[in-house]
């Protein structure tokens, strides 16, 4: 009785937090275990426990009716019956999934990046799913084309601490919007980029960026949904940091949530990938050279409703105010010196406060400017 009372009610909360009965809303237990003890993500996993009491309850059965049994052959008439039973359990549907096991079985895009160069490295992208899990037919792929990638997996990483956020960044396909993370890749000894179109699948993504407009890509191969591109961009000098907070909301990966700073990278309706501004914004910038550089930051900026004052201090001291409106706009910011493997820091702020704007899920946000296709340039 334990096993099935046990199964019983982790079964109920398998079935959601609510009951749906015509124009009623009836609560189910998981809604209350979910308030309590919001250990489990996907309430679903409760089916683990069900699978378990069925488990214990199906021996007792067995055991029951083995007893019950007298003769061995009748006795060994039931085995085969129940062999017979888990026999057709088994079966392999009608439409089982095909594995590839080398490259002629595997997809056209992934013969083609068998036949690259034995020391290509790869970025597949988009990286990750709208919930933030990486996708695990990329490392699967990854045993049959035998080329490194680039895309990070979770914490199983051995990437320095200090460029740890670069691959935070790229987890939103957003980020290949600014030509800096592109000439980044290149200083990382990224050859090419997979692009995979993931509308209609069980994976989707964050909105991709158009890739066919980047300069810095150059189209080898389109395979229709999926294409392959060729880094073609200048290696980066310099690595550019933003002080973003983290739009993937899982447990797998422990970042800190600024109080400010700038939402992730979203293509919207222009088709830029744009970094949504709070009230400031943070943004580093790090020499990746072993000698002195002066550089200038050129960004598209746009304002949120009305015309508002963008200030932008380097290391501190107040450097250019820019009048931002509704139309996107090209901010320079010249003259910025970097020390020999040193950084700077560059300060946006909206002294005429933040706009709160409506978001589907019903909320608000709070933004003043947004920015966009970040470029690090000589300023000589």
């Amino acid at each position: 009785w334990m096993f099935l009372v046990f199964g019983l009610v982790s079964l109920s909360f398998t079935i959601g937090p609510y009951l749906g009965l015509g124009y009623l809303r009836l609560p189910l237990p998981s809604l209350l275990l979910h308030k309590v003890a919001p250990f489990i993500r996907v309430i679903s996993r409760y089916a683990v426990f069900v699978q378990l009491a069925v488990a214990v309850l199906a021996g007792y059965g067995v055991l029951r009716a083995a007893s019950a049994l007298k003769g061995r052959k009748t006795a060994a008439a039931a085995a085969v019956g129940f062999l017979l039973v888990l026999a057709v359990e088994y079966l392999p549907p009608r439409q089982s999934t095909v594995i590839a096991a080398r490259p002629e079985d595997s997809p056209p895009v992934y013969r083609c990046l068998a036949g690259l160069e034995k020391d290509a490295v790869l970025f597949e992208y988009p990286p990750c799913a709208v919930t933030g899990l990486a996708m695990s037919e990329y490392l699967y792929f990854q045993t049959i084309h035998q080329k490194r990638l680039f895309n990070r997996h979770f914490e199983n990483t051995t990437i320095p601490e200090d460029y740890l956020p670069l691959w935070w960044d790229l987890d939103y396909p957003g980020a290949v919007g600014d030509p800096n993370n592109l000439a980044l890749l290149r200083y990382f000894g990224t050859g090419y980029l997979v692009f995979h179109d993931r509308s209609g699948t069980e994976t989707p993504t964050l909105r991709p960026v158009g890739l066919g407009n980047l300069e810095g890509l150059e189209l080898v191969e389109d395979f229709g949904k999926a294409a392959v591109y060729r880094l073609t961009a200048e290696p980066a000098t310099v690595l550019h940091l933003f002080d973003t907070r983290p739009f993937y909301n899982y447990l797998e990966i422990r970042r800190p949530l600024p109080a400010l700073g700038f939402e992730a990278p979203q293509v919207l309706g222009d088709g830029r990938a744009w970094r949504i501004m709070h009230e400031r914004g943070r943004l580093r910038l790090v020499n990746l050279l072993e000698q002195a550089q002066r550089v200038a930051v050129e960004v598209m900026a746009v304002s949120f409703e009305k015309p508002r004052a963008l200030q932008v201090a380097v290391d501190r001291s107040l450097r250019q105010e820019f009048e931002v409106d509704t139309s996107p706009q090209l901010v320079r910011i010249p003259g910025i010196e970097l020390p020999p493997g040193g950084e700077a820091e560059l300060i946006f702020n909206s002294p005429e406060g933040v706009s709160r704007l409506p978001t589907r899920g019903g909320g608000t946000l709070e933004a003043s400017v947004a920015l966009a296709s970040l470029r690090v340039l000589p300023d000589r």
